[in-house]
Order: structure tokens, then sequence, then C-alpha cells
């Protein structure tokens, strides 16, 4: 298991909410993100509900590669395929994550998608195929991240995130 999924693992361990939260520490979740993500849950009768933050962007190297890696990620995780609880597809953004505790327990957690690269789309397979309704949609208004502060640590994570 790798650090951060072995963090979020022994985090989950010790909450006693019906509902757990994932964040990525870069994450600035916006007024009620919580709040909007519960009603999304009880809407559209969602057991996890994820949201792709928006992408704060200063550099030119951010500008350039950031919107490429959304429009690609973007053709393999169509938010209205993932939603689609017909289709086989499923997604999930880290950075956003909300899944209630028992489906959590019961698709094996962090612990369950340890060796995973994306521990997020990992999970939300997961739920989807043991039969649990995901969500997963814009978090414009919700939550903002500004994932690299410098070209190199893009480029390392870059790559990781591009293998699709």
């Amino acid at each position: 298991m790798d650090w951060k999924n072995h963090a979020l693992w022994e985090g989950a361990k010790d909450a006693s909410s019906k509902w757990l939260l994932f964040t990525d520490a870069d994450a600035e979740l916006l007024d009620r993100a919580t709040t909007r993500a519960l009603r999304v849950a009880d809407e559209k009768n969602a057991a996890l509900i994820s949201f792709s933050p928006a992408q704060v962007t200063q550099n030119w190297y951010e500008k350039a590669l950031i919107p490429f890696v959304y429009s690609r990620l973007a053709k393999y995780f169509s938010y209205d395929a993932v939603n689609d609880e017909k289709s086989d597809a499923a997604a999930a953004n880290g950075q956003f994550l909300m899944i209630r505790r028992d489906v959590y327990d019961a698709i094996g957690g962090h612990g369950g998608v340890a060796t995973e690269v994306l521990e997020d789309v990992a999970l939300a397979k997961r739920a989807k195929v043991a039969g649990y309704r995901i969500w997963f949609g814009s978090g414009a208004g919700v939550a903002r991240v500004r994932m690299y502060r410098s070209f190199g640590a893009m480029w390392r994570d870059g790559r990781r995130i591009c293998i699709y």
C-alpha cells in the first residue's frame, strides 16, 4: 500500500460518521461544499459523490497542460456515462470524494485499492460494480485546486495522470 492510500485508510478507521469526505491537502472547499454534496447524494440516491474541482492555473505551463490533461480525462470519464447507472463507466476525483461509510467498508476502502495508481477511480469502480449509485460532476463553485506549483511536480504527476 502506498503512503497516501495507507494514510487515508488509517484516517477512515478512526472516523465514526455516516459519510467520509476525502480531499487533497491543496483542495480549497468553498462555502457549503459538503452541504451541496449531501444534497446531490440525496437527490440522486448516490452512495459516492465526487466533484472535479475547478483548476487554478497561474503559470504558462499550468495553463498549457492542465486543460489538456482534463480534456483527456473527460474522454475516458464522461460525467454522463459515469452517472448513468446502466453504464459500466465509473470515475471519481480524489480531490473531492465523499462516500457513505457503510459502502466504503463494504468495498474494502483504500485498503482494497492499495496497489492502484488512480485509487479514486478504483473506489468508484468498486462501488458501481457492487451495485451502489455513484455521481461525478464539475466542482465549479464547490472546490478549487492549484495542483502544481512547479514544472517538475507537474511533469512527474502528469505522467501518472496521462496513462489513459
